[in-house]
């Protein structure tokens, strides 16, 4: 009998104990509960927050909380450092340079579904605006002036996460382009481009695969030309044609002009070195 009152009581406190993690797990939106480094962490950053859901994704313990009426989403390494931030942002707070943008743009009768605020570690904040047209769905990317970053079509599946910043991109950021703010890191076939934010201009950068420096480019209105360049265009057999763009370009070889115009019905780039001289060159 004693025998048999010890098995059941096993079995019945076996039982509270699961009850009582059940309830626990109750206690802890998401079912997850970090570890004490990750919640210090995240009560420093946002002493403010509510309604928190903590889960694991991959190298990050994630949580979704509200903060000033927003809901958000950050990253946190297994170490406790910031990694992220992800805020949903209320259509009618899309700056107005964006929204522009965007009616000049190819996406101008594209449906506007959701907007969003991106800040990462050692970066700069961007806004990702989510548009669709029928079945198609795409995330444009912009800076807060306006400036088109990337677009990624039929983007049903994809994923805004941190993105750790190499050291030898670190160091080109602090000594080559002081001051301007590291906005997105792309890796392409055989080289690297970042799009960077040196005060309010918007500048592309190449690099190697070893992250060298290869070329910087951004755009330029036409008041900003030099005087020799304008003249050299308007002399040239593009004068009539409509301008779409001026960028300039620099590279090791020095800086260049280039000019988007439509030409005989068809865009073309017509690119001048610094004495004027139309010079052949990628477009």
């Amino acid at each position: 009998m004693n025998a048999k009152i010890s098995v059941l009581t096993s079995f019945a406190c076996f039982i509270l104990l699961l009850a009582g993690c059940s309830r626990d797990n109750e206690n802890i939106p998401g079912g997850i509960e970090p570890p004490k480094t990750i919640l210090d962490a995240f009560n420093l950053k946002y002493p403010e927050a509510t309604d928190t859901e903590w889960t694991v994704d991959d190298d990050y313990y994630v949580i979704g909380f509200k903060n000033n009426h927003l809901d958000n989403k950050a990253w946190f390494s297994h170490t406790g450092v910031w990694a992220m931030i992800k805020t949903d942002l209320p259509l009618n707070q899309l700056p107005e340079a964006i929204s522009a943008s965007i009616r000049q743009s190819n996406y101008a009768d594209w449906l506007i579904e959701e907007v969003d605020t991106i800040g990462r570690a050692g970066m700069g904040t961007i806004y990702k605006v989510e548009v669709e047209k029928g079945k198609q769905e795409t995330d444009l990317y912009y800076t807060v002036y306006g400036n088109l970053i990337k677009a990624i079509d039929d983007a049903v599946n994809q994923e805004d996460i941190p993105i750790v910043v190499p050291d030898k991109i670190a160091n080109l950021m602090e000594v080559t382009f002081a001051g301007a703010e590291l906005l997105d890191i792309e890796k392409q076939t055989f080289d690297v481009k970042l799009a960077i934010l040196d005060k309010t201009v918007f500048k592309t950068v190449l690099l190697n695969e070893e992250y060298s420096w290869q070329s910087t480019t951004w755009q330029l209105s036409e008041k900003e030309v030099p005087a020799t360049i304008l003249e050299s265009f308007n002399a040239s057999e593009y004068s009539h044609d409509k301008i779409t763009h001026i960028y300039i370009y620099t590279d090791a070889d020095g800086a260049f002009y280039k000019f988007s115009v439509i030409h005989n019905g068809q865009e073309v780039t017509v690119t001048f070195d610094v004495f004027g001289n139309i010079v052949s060159m990628p477009s």
